[in-house]
């Protein structure tokens, strides 16, 4: 999301290596890996088999998974990611995240208190944990 300190480019190679040298720094463990985190997991173990007591893997990533989806879903899918940090670096994300909480809310009930509610968790869900507000 573009807050993290720079360390270099992001790349899966950089990532199972940094997964690596974790195992290497807490001795043997058991890895579990969810979704992107799957594929990091099962190629950290290829990696050292020997640092790991275990591997659970949680709905993991499949590179075959990609490959269905249509390039242009993917294009669309990375433009509203880039959307969504734009708009929350300029300061509107919250206000519109909000509109379309109002909106799902009224068609969920007519208590104005619950929809409050139902409004606030929609925006703190949609808002990435790792932008931070300028």
């Amino acid at each position: 999301m573009g807050t993290s300190d720079r360390a270099g480019r992001l790349t899966l190679d950089s990532q199972v290596h940094d997964l690596v040298a974790l195992l290497d720094a807490v001795g043997p463990a058991v890895l579990v890996g969810h979704s992107w985190g799957g594929l990091l997991a099962e190629l950290a173990t290829l990696a050292r088999s020997d640092r790991v007591l275990g591997l659970v893997l949680v709905d993991p990533f499949l590179e075959v998974m990609v490959a269905d989806v249509p390039v242009v879903l993917r294009a669309a899918s990375s433009l509203i990611l880039n959307g969504v940090v734009l708009l929350k670096v300029m300061g509107l994300f919250p206000r519109i995240a909000t509109k379309v909480g109002w909106k799902l809310a009224e068609r969920c009930t007519d208590d104005q208190g619950v929809r409050a509610l139902l409004v606030d968790a929609y925006v703190a869900r949609r808002t990435p944990p790792s932008v931070r507000s300028p």
